[in-house]
């Protein structure tokens, strides 16, 4: 098999991912970039000579441009499932990943805003001068902890008393609780613009009256935030990660949080332990009366 026909294969295993394994688009884009990675890397070699040593270069190579650990982890997943897919469809030889271990993620640890910056946010978006849409979506963001593409891909008909319907990963729905404030700032979004709050109506649009994209909504934020004065590089993901820590240091159980952030794997959660104890460990040192004496 030479390597002009990657690009093929690499198509034909993204369709497989999407109806087979239902991933999202996203990530399935996440992994043809890896793979091109690879393509490039390979140049005119067969993918039949890439051994345990080639593909240990390879990674080399990555490392030696910067490349981050998170990204080297995934690349190497995607690379993985890419030749077992080879393997089971084409009888294709498969490369040893057992002595590849992907790398720590915990080396970045995640974005968390304070309660206290939690705190002058609201009373930011709360001033008659912050459009109404701004206040909503950061508080939808805060008060569920669903993703910037799940909050996309919000309708009007998905909003409950008390409940929001979420579109998660692999087409998986679940039910996440949305409080009050979030609510009534939803209420005020919607008589302000006259937007119509049915069925399967997006929930927020853009300024040209389409649905919201997560660009969109990534430059709303980061001007949100800017604006509060807080020093912080906040993406909206970062209200996900706040959400589960602010739970967690609160003593909600790992497992509803599970839940709500819809993870499969109990493990994905339990970083948000590792993040909880990271902020116990900086106050110890912070206030313990030893430091001061």
């Amino acid at each position: 098999m030479k390597t002009d026909k990657l690009p093929y294969l690499i198509t034909s295993f993204s369709d497989y991912i999407i109806s087979e394994k239902g991933l999202s688009i996203n990530t399935v884009k996440a992994y043809k970039r890896d793979l091109t990675h690879l393509h490039q890397f390979l140049k005119n070699k067969s993918v039949q000579t890439l051994d345990e040593k080639q593909f240990s270069l390879f990674l080399s190579s990555l490392k030696d441009r910067g490349l981050a650990s998170s990204s080297i982890r995934r690349l190497i997943f995607s690379c993985r499932g890419f030749f077992r897919y080879l393997e089971r469809e084409f009888e294709e030889d498969s490369v040893d990943f057992a002595p590849f271990q992907a790398p720590t993620i915990w080396e970045k640890i995640p974005q968390v805003l304070t309660t206290k910056e939690i705190d002058t946010l609201v009373q930011y978006i709360e001033e008659p001068s912050v459009e109404p849409m701004v206040r909503a979506v950061i508080e939808i963001l805060y008060a569920t902890g669903i993703r910037v593409s799940e909050l996309c891909s919000l309708n009007w008909g998905d909003v409950g008393e008390s409940m929001i319907k979420v579109q998660g990963k692999g087409e998986k729905e679940r039910m996440v609780p949305i409080g009050k404030l979030a609510l009534h700032a939803l209420s005020l979004y919607q008589k302000t613009y006259k937007v119509k709050p049915t069925g399967r109506n997006a929930l927020f649009l853009s300024k040209r009256g389409l649905r919201a994209s997560r660009q969109s909504i990534w430059h709303l934020v980061k001007k949100c935030i800017k604006a509060a004065g807080i020093e912080k590089n906040i993406s909206p993901h970062c209200f996900r990660h706040t959400f589960a820590t602010h739970l967690l240091q609160a003593g909600a159980d790992l497992r509803v949080i599970q839940d709500f952030l819809g993870h499969s794997d109990i493990s994905t959660t339990e970083r948000y332990m590792h993040l909880s104890m990271k902020k116990v460990c900086q106050d110890f040192h912070k206030f313990h009366p030893e430091r001061t004496t």
